[in-house]
């Protein structure tokens, strides 16, 4: 699973959790559960010459492949040469990432309860290996059941001088700390997210969208809403405050089982607004719609679990047995 620029949503805190229940059901506080991140990144930056480089990309070879694409490169030695000029260049970004994840303890207690969430609902699941490193925003995250790596630098915040390129400031805003875990858990809903690629319509999209997001919620329940869907605080207060006109105009322009591609990515891909609803209609409108619909089915359907939710891949069947009404303003 690579994807660069994640969709870099959620965000794990005990802290303003917008009035969401925030305290942890104790069965699963119970659960044993132990993550030790492996800072990848000191031992890169203090290799002096290519082979103490290539040394590392064969001692790391998952996370060489598929955070670095080596095997994109006529050979490890390529990579290496690549890297070891590469470095230097990053020294002050390697600091500032220092700097602002000196300490990570708090982020292994995070992932410990994530993972305690997960093993919860999913008792077979396996506890990958954490890794973190640096590329100078090559990549963000790469999750499997085995490996999940972090690219500490996509995290450093918005107040760093420092700032992948090209990314609109609607997007950069997500770049933080907090954000970490909960992205790491969006990646992974892939692998339990099954999805009828054989529906090309809006409605598939919305509900595999909002099925993606519910899982995130139940793997970090006190994440605020306005960060799992990656959107304002002003943005979501907007967004409940007109439900009804946002839903007014899927049904009044006949949307649900729309397929031209274009169309779709009007209302599920990364905009500032989706200006054909309105002004202050942030993007992925569609996916937020789509959230509240799996929302209203699993409060409307309290036998499902979270397993079958995420295994049942007929968009029409959710969205009938939802029984979805947005709240009237």
């Amino acid at each position: 699973m690579n994807r660069n620029y994640a969709f870099l949503l959620i965000f794990f805190a005990f802290a303003a959790c917008e009035n969401k229940e925030c305290e942890i059901d104790p069965e699963i506080a119970a659960i044993p559960m132990e993550v030790s991140i492996e800072r990848k990144e000191v031992p890169l930056f203090e290799s002096t010459t290519s082979g103490e480089v290539r040394a590392f990309l064969e001692g790391n070879p998952t996370l060489a492949d598929y955070f670095l694409d080596a095997n994109q490169y006529p050979s490890d030695s390529v990579l290496a040469n690549q890297m070891i000029r590469l470095i230097p260049h990053l020294d002050s970004l390697q600091m500032e990432v220092d700097r602002k994840f000196g300490d990570i303890s708090w982020l292994e207690s995070q992932y410990v309860s994530a993972f305690q969430h997960l093993k919860y609902y999913y008792p077979a699941a396996k506890t990958p290996k954490v890794q973190t490193m640096v590329t100078g925003f090559y990549r963000d995250i790469y999750f499997s059941d085995s490996l999940l790596v972090i690219g500490l630098d996509f995290f450093i915040g918005n107040d760093s001088k420092y700032k992948p390129d090209n990314v609109p400031a609607y997007i950069a805003r997500r770049f933080k700390p907090d954000y970490i875990v909960p992205a790491s858990f969006f990646f992974l809903s892939d692998y339990y997210n099954k999805v009828d690629y054989g529906d090309n319509t809006l409605l598939n999209e919305m509900i595999t969208a909002g099925k993606t997001y519910y899982f995130t919620e139940r793997m970090v329940p006190c994440a605020p809403d306005s960060i799992i869907i990656g959107f304002s605080e002003e943005e979501l207060r907007e967004v409940h405050k007109n439900e009804d006109v946002v839903w007014a105009n899927f049904v009044q322009n006949q949307l649900l089982y729309e397929t031209e591609p274009k169309l779709i990515n009007k209302f599920m891909g990364e905009r500032p607004n989706v200006y054909e609803i309105g002004e202050k209609c942030p993007g992925r409108i569609g996916a937020w719609v789509g959230w509240e619909i799996v929302r209203s089915y699993m409060e409307n359907n309290p036998k499902v679990t979270l397993q079958e939710l995420m295994e049942e891949d007929d968009p029409k069947k959710i969205f009938t047995l939802s029984k979805y009404r947005p709240n009237p303003h």
